[in-house]
């Protein structure tokens, strides 16, 4: 037997002995597309916030949690964190008169001349003229 055909065998095992093992979960344990957003939504404001971080908090490795998310939704973990962030500061930007680095703070970025390149090429306005366009709505 080749060492490559070892290897399958073996990746072919763990990949059988961990679907057993979370198909064991059953109804008690939430599916990895809900675990994420529930952890990005209470964790978007942290700026040091990583992929290392979430998959260790819920369990999991990285390499896996990247991959099953991915495969659950179609994106991947850091292409929704920066929706979930957006989104909050769209909210902060329409609602409050706070500055942008105050805005890129309390969305999780410290660094604000990104926050407002990552904002502009999302949206395709600037925080500000987002602001201007969009001040107290309800």
């Amino acid at each position: 037997m080749s060492k490559q055909e070892t290897l399958a065998g073996l990746r072919n095992i763990l990949l059988q002995t961990a679907q057993e093992y979370f198909n064991a979960q059953g109804i008690s344990c939430p599916d990895i597309y809900t675990q994420v957003e529930e952890y990005l939504e209470s964790h978007y404001r942290d700026c040091s916030l990583t992929i290392q971080a979430v998959a260790g908090n819920l369990g999991f490795t990285n390499t896996y949690l990247c991959a099953a998310y991915k495969k659950s939704c179609g994106k991947t973990i850091n292409q929704r964190l920066t929706e979930i962030r957006l989104f909050h500061a769209k909210e902060l930007l329409t609602a409050t008169s706070c500055k942008l680095y105050e805005v890129a703070n309390n969305v999780g970025y410290q660094d604000g001349k990104y926050f407002v390149k990552l904002f502009t090429r999302e949206t395709g306005l600037s925080p500000r003229e987002y602001q201007r366009r969009h001040a107290y709505e309800e």
